[in-house]
């Protein structure tokens, strides 16, 4: 390799070219001179790397999601009003965790009042929730 490096070999095949030293190539006139900085140490604060953002990035969610968040939701519960489709959607995302009939009546009940039509409300049977268990008896407060 020192041979072709130095020019007493041709360097041949595909990396040929990296073993041989570059031409000289002279630096138009125009060209700005390079600018020195001081060197900079490894891990320095004092100089971040470039793909580092200019301002710090706060962390956790934006201050105004919760603002964002309600918005979204009353814009649920506004599709829920007009459509079927939507008022499924909030119910079945309220009953997911629901695993006896009193509960999911409750989360029917519960967008019923917040003016969501009933008639888009299915009861547990015609929603397709076979598997909610009966109630259990409650007993008799003294």
């Amino acid at each position: 390799m020192r041979l072709a490096a130095d020019g007493v070999i041709p360097a041949l095949g595909e990396l040929g070219p990296a073993l041989v030293k570059p031409t000289y190539r002279p630096v138009t006139p125009g060209d700005p001179p390079a600018t020195a900085y001081p060197p900079r140490e490894r891990g320095s604060l004092l100089y971040p790397p470039r793909w580092w953002p200019a301002r710090p990035i706060p962390a956790g969610p934006p201050r105004n999601w919760q603002h964002g968040l309600g918005a979204y939701v009353a814009g649920r519960y506004a599709a829920a009003r007009v459509s079927r489709d939507a008022a499924h959607t909030l119910l079945q995302l309220l009953t997911r965790g629901c695993r006896t009939l009193d509960c999911f009546e409750e989360q029917r009940i519960w967008l019923f009042s917040q003016d969501i039509p009933l008639k888009f409300l299915p009861t547990a049977d015609r929603f397709g929730r076979h598997d909610l268990q009966p109630d259990p008896p409650r007993e008799p407060s003294r």
